[in-house]
């Protein structure tokens, strides 16, 4: 089922999707994918927007760490759209 959530997520042309992983924790549906891009190469945990759409940018960040198991230092970006919400770590140049 959570693929079909996540099946009209827009993939820009220039980037590659080396992996993905579909789960759920708790109430969220999430899509755990492991992609490439002009030389960086990143993993994004993808919301489905209208699940945290209360959730300040703060908070999702947070929560994305804790699902994730990530490093307070850890370097991420976070971008909102209507339908999807993209927390994106482990960047790697190459």
């Amino acid at each position: 089922m959570s693929e079909q959530l996540f099946a009209d997520r827009n993939v820009d042309s220039d980037t590659n999707i080396l992996g993905s992983q579909y789960l759920q924790v708790g109430e969220y549906d999430l899509l755990i994918e492991v992609w490439s891009w002009e030389g960086i190469t990143a993993k994004s945990l993808i919301f489905l927007s209208p699940q945290i759409q209360d959730l300040p940018d703060a908070e999702v960040e947070q929560l994305a760490g804790e699902i994730l198991s990530l490093p307070e230092e850890e370097k991420s970006t976070l971008s909102r759209k209507a339908d999807f919400t993209y927390f994106n770590f482990g960047f790697v140049t190459d």
